[in-house]
């Protein structure tokens, strides 16, 4: 025996909606709203820097700098290796404008602040020396920061 028509279920499924067009609205509803979260910007603008560091006078040598955004500042972090007295930071990998803690951190041990250290290994306990500076980054760079350690 044959099913009756009526008793069959409804084949259009989400299409079945007052106008005929759940399917299609639903996709098109997804598709703007992840559309609209996606523009060709990868995320907030960053700002390229560079600077010397120097401590007592002296260059620098492989020591690590990090932007971090103040307190109500939404962005990435930025850090880069300080090699012979100097770092940079491009506008694919800088900060974002705006204010920042910078810190800035070296093994006094091995004057290194690599995250494995020299040669692989980690950085006696205590030996690390971090220094803290505030700083407003503008913007439009390429942005000069230059640091002092004492």
């Amino acid at each position: 025996m044959l099913p009756n028509r009526s008793t069959l279920p409804d084949r259009r499924g989400l299409l079945a909606t007052p106008l005929g067009l759940g399917l299609p609205c639903v996709l098109l509803a997804g598709w703007c709203v992840l559309g609209a979260g996606c523009s060709g910007e990868d995320g907030p603008r960053r700002v390229p820097v560079h600077g010397k560091a120097t401590l007592d006078g002296a260059p620098v040598e492989n020591a690590s700098i990090s932007f971090l955004p103040a307190d109500g500042l939404h962005g990435p972090a930025a850090t880069a290796v300080i090699r012979a007295g100097e770092y940079r930071l491009g506008a694919e990998d800088g900060p974002v404008a705006g204010a920042h803690r910078v810190v800035v951190l070296l093994d006094g041990d091995e004057k290194t602040a690599s995250p494995a250290g020299r040669a692989g290994r980690l950085p006696k306990a205590g030996s690390v020396r971090q220094w803290d500076f505030r700083v407003v980054v503008p913007e439009e760079g390429p942005f000069v920061y230059d640091v002092t350690l004492r």
